[in-house]
C-alpha cells in the first residue's frame, strides 16, 4: 500500500484552547481542526507516526472526525505536493475565488483583527460558498492565535466542537506570541484550508488545514527554511 513519509523536522503546538468567535459561525470548525492537528502533531513528535497511509486516514477521521468520509490517500498526496511547492501569494492569487475574497485572504496576513475582519466578511456580498471559505479560514487561524497565547490567570473547563470534547484552559488578558512564537503555522493552517478545499470541499480542507499547521510548524521551528509567516502580527 501507498505511502507518504512525513519527513518533517519536530517542534512544539502550545497547549490548543477553545475560544468562540462570537461573530464567525464558523468558529466551531476552527475549533476542530486545530484540536485535531495537536493530536496528530503530538503522534507525530511521539515517534507514532512517521507515515502516512489510507488506514491512517481512515483512523484520525473515525476517532476525530467521525461525521466525515475520510478522504483518499491520492487527494491526501495532493494536498501535501501542493502545499510543499507553495507561498502564501501563490496559493492566494491561484485560488478560484473573486478579487474581493482575495483581498480579504490577503488582509488576514497583515496585522487587522481577525474579529472584525469576520464582521468585514459578513457585511459583504461574496457569495455563500466564498464566505464560508473566507470564514472557515479566519476561524483556523482565530483559534490558534488564541491557543499560542500567553496569559495571567487561568481557569480549567470542558468545551464542546461538533466532533468532540475535551477540557481546556481558559486564559484570560491575552498577550500575542511574537512573530517568532508560530505565525507561520497560523498562516499554514489557513493557507492549507484554501488548497484542500479546492480538491475536494470543505472536507480536503481540513486535511490541508492540518497539513499546512504541521508544515507551518516545521518552518517555525526552522525559521531559514522560508515559509508565509514573515513579520506577521495577528490579532484576534
Amino acid at each position: 500500500m501507498k505511502k507518504i513519509v512525513l519527513g518533517l523536522a519536530a517542534t512544539v503546538f502550545l497547549v490548543t484552547s477553545s475560544f468562540g468567535q462570537s461573530n464567525n459561525p464558523y468558529n466551531s470548525v476552527g475549533v476542530d481542526v486545530v484540536y485535531v492537528s495537536k493530536v496528530i502533531y503530538k503522534d507525530f513528535t511521539d515517534g507514532k507516526l512517521k507515515d502516512v497511509n489510507q488506514a491512517t486516514l481512515d483512523y484520525y477521521f473515525k476517532t476525530y472526525l467521525p461525521k466525515y468520509t475520510p478522504t483518499t490517500l491520492a487527494q491526501f498526496t495532493q494536498i501535501f505536493s501542493e502545499l510543499k511547492n507553495a507561498t502564501n501569494k501563490t496559493i492566494i492569487d491561484g485560488a478560484k475565488l473573486s478579487d474581493e475574497a482575495k483581498g480579504f485572504l490577503n488582509k488576514s496576513l497583515t496585522s487587522y483583527s481577525i474579529t472584525t475582519l469576520v464582521g468585514d466578511v459578513l457585511k459583504s456580498k461574496l457569495s455563500v460558498a466564498e464566505q464560508e471559505v473566507v470564514l472557515t479560514v479566519l476561524a483556523i487561524n482565530y483559534n490558534l492565535v488564541k491557543s499560542n497565547t500567553a496569559f495571567k490567570t487561568t481557569t480549567t473547563t470542558t468545551t464542546k466542537g461538533p466532533n468532540v470534547n475535551y477540557d481546556v484552559t481558559i486564559y484570560p488578558e491575552p498577550f500575542l506570541f511574537s512573530e517568532s512564537g508560530g505565525s507561520n503555522a497560523a498562516v499554514w493552517g489557513g493557507l492549507g484550508y484554501i488548497v484542500g478545499s479546492a480538491i475536494c470541499g470543505p472536507v480536503c480542507g481540513y486535511v490541508g488545514a492540518s497539513l499546512g499547521l504541521v508544515m507551518g510548524g516545521y518552518l517555525d521551528s526552522n525559521p531559514r527554511s522560508g515559509g508565509g509567516g514573515g513579520g506577521w502580527n495577528p490579532q484576534p
